[in-house]
């Protein structure tokens, strides 16, 4: 079944057949694990799916927090594409709503294969003058070395926003948060590819922007990924001398800590 997340305003119509009609086809789109194709290329994809109320009473203050967070979430991932070159690009995948189930190891290697290193959705839920917001990502190379047990990797994190209802989540939109995970991932995945420069540029920029925004927001989760990560991309000169790749087989012996030079 096609499904499309509906915005549904407060109305009222003779007659309850259409509201409830509306309610149950918006129930049926919970948790959709629908497909969304990524564009062909040698792009790496990072897919947006929907951000929604915690309930199906939606109020006028999270709806407006889900609009004006969506488009600071597309922000931010535009940002993304501009410092990769359009190298890490996000795909919407609107009317998309997984559970954390639904990534078995079937779907994740299709991911994987397709090049789509991050996928992302929310919830977004009002509690009195606070807005709660919560971002789910999943980290398409990593969660399929946790399927591989690979310790000490985990393929899902969790990143939690309390807002008062007046913010218009400027904070988000200037986050390092998604800079971080998302292009580790796309490190990550360059680095399984063999092609080390790539892998270096993404992991030396999203290693920083996980480190600040592990100062905001401290993680076990995140503080396990970020060595993680600095433990693959110090290897990195190494495996590009044995195979002859690229530019940092020219790196000298001694000069391994340059590699991130002019990289930022």
């Amino acid at each position: 079944m096609k499904c499309r997340l509906l915005t549904i305003r407060p109305c009222y119509v003779k007659g309850s057949v259409l509201v409830l009609s509306l309610l149950f086809f918006r129930s049926l789109c919970l948790g959709q694990f629908m497909t969304c194709d990524a564009p062909s290329g040698t792009a790496y994809f990072i897919f947006v799916d929907d951000i929604r109320p915690s309930s199906t009473s939606l109020t006028k203050a999270e709806q407006r927090a889900i609009d004006t967070y969506s488009t600071g979430l597309a922000n931010n991932l535009d940002d993304i594409a501009t410092l990769t070159r359009s190298t890490v690009v996000r795909v919407d995948c609107t009317g998309r709503y997984p559970t954390l189930g639904d990534f078995k190891r079937a779907s994740v290697e299709q991911l994987n294969d397709r090049n789509v290193v991050m996928e992302l959705w929310g919830t977004v839920r009002e509690t009195g003058n606070q807005l709660q917001a919560e971002l789910v990502l999943t980290l398409v190379p990593a969660r399929l070395e946790e399927l591989s047990e690979q310790p000490p990797l985990q393929g899902f994190y969790r990143l939690k926003y309390e807002l008062s209802t007046t913010f218009l989540f400027d904070l988000f939109r200037r986050s390092p948060d998604l800079k971080g995970y998302a292009l580790i991932s796309a490190g990550m995945r360059a680095a399984k590819q063999h092609d080390y420069d790539q892998a270096n540029y993404f992991f030396c920029n999203g290693e920083d922007a996980l480190k600040e925004s592990l100062k905001a927001k401290p993680s076990a989760e995140g503080r396990a990924l970020l060595i993680y990560a600095q433990s693959v991309s110090s290897g990195l000169v190494d495996q590009a001398r044995r195979e002859h790749k690229g530019r940092l087989q020219l790196l000298q012996p001694g000069q391994e800590n340059l590699r991130c030079r002019g990289t930022q």
